[in-house]
């Protein structure tokens, strides 16, 4: 598994991060299309940009959007981590500084 923002100081996001990895692998769903179809499927969430480097990160996205996710995983996913991602601070959400370093 490649790490993102390897130097994010965010245990409680890495936590969860890491818990839904384990929730996705154990259901056999890919966490990247479970997240493009979460995102994208989300009354409140009006965009969802993705930033590519390379070919094949293209590739990839496009693999996880058009991997199909049954209705009820979504469901058991927002079950399973809603209340979890709410109760974060809004200081442990992703978030970008120029100065910091990926």
């Amino acid at each position: 598994m490649r790490r993102f923002k390897s130097t994010l100081d965010q245990p409680a996001l890495v936590a969860l991060a890491l818990d839904m990895a384990t929730w996705a692998t154990a259901r056999n769903v890919p966490l990247r299309a479970l997240a493009m179809h979460f995102a994208l499927g989300h009354a409140d969430v009006a965009s969802c940009p993705v930033g590519c480097r390379t070919a094949e990160e293209v590739d990839e996205i496009v693999d996880a959007v058009t991997h199909q996710v049954p209705e009820e995983v979504l469901r058991d996913f927002g079950r399973a981590f809603d209340a979890r991602v709410a109760a974060l601070p809004v200081d442990a959400h992703w978030y970008y500084k120029k100065s910091m370093k990926i």
